[in-house]
């Protein structure tokens, strides 16, 4: 939370305009090493 808050009004080098499409492609990244770990 506190990284968000200190981001807010600059604006980042690389802005995520699809917030979902990134989280979506962590969770996927996540899913991988959980499997890979199995």
């Amino acid at each position: 939370m506190a990284r968000n808050k200190r981001k807010q009004g600059v604006s980042p080098k690389r802005p995520h305009k699809h917030p979902q499409k990134t989280a979506k492609r962590i969770a996927v990244k996540l899913a991988r090493k959980a499997a890979q770990a199995k």
